[in-house]
């Protein structure tokens, strides 16, 4: 997830500042966001928008990037969503569903189960060729008047 929050401004200290302690306080306490705001001299709306998406330390099945927790509610609920394509999930679905570090990759990072299906199609390939050229052969043999 990104590490600069929505809405905290780019080259300013302050802003970054107010963004990073605004996270820090809202996804480490449970205190309502109407205190928070409060503490924090900010408007509700303002510190919605300084609020970054918690990182979920999983990446997305379905396009690789990380997924995070959207607020609180979700983080409690245990459902991660990807910013990058859309996709909305229970981590612990994805978690169980993940290979264990390591384990079923491949050089390039690619998964191990598609490198088995490319094979096995391979294989699948050259069999129906073989078989295909097989009959062809004893097809054309069998009109052949002279059986050669």
């Amino acid at each position: 997830m990104a590490t600069t929050p929505h809405g905290a401004g780019g080259t300013d200290g302050q802003s970054t500042d107010v963004a990073a302690r605004t996270n820090e306080l809202y996804w480490s306490s449970d205190a309502g966001v109407n205190r928070l705001a409060r503490e924090l001299g900010l408007s509700k709306g303002a510190l919605y928008q300084l609020v970054a998406p918690l990182s979920a330390g999983l990446p997305c099945p379905r396009c690789g990037a990380e997924m995070g927790y959207s607020n609180r509610t979700t983080r409690d609920r245990g459902l991660v969503s990807c910013a990058e394509c859309g996709l909305e999930d229970q981590a612990e679905r994805i978690r169980a569903h993940r290979p264990a570090k390591g384990e079923g990759e491949i050089e390039g990072g690619a998964d191990l189960s598609l490198a088995k299906l490319v094979v096995v199609s391979a294989f699948a390939g050259a069999a129906v060729a073989f078989l295909l050229s097989a009959a062809l052969k004893r097809r054309t043999g069998e009109h052949d008047p002279d059986g050669i």
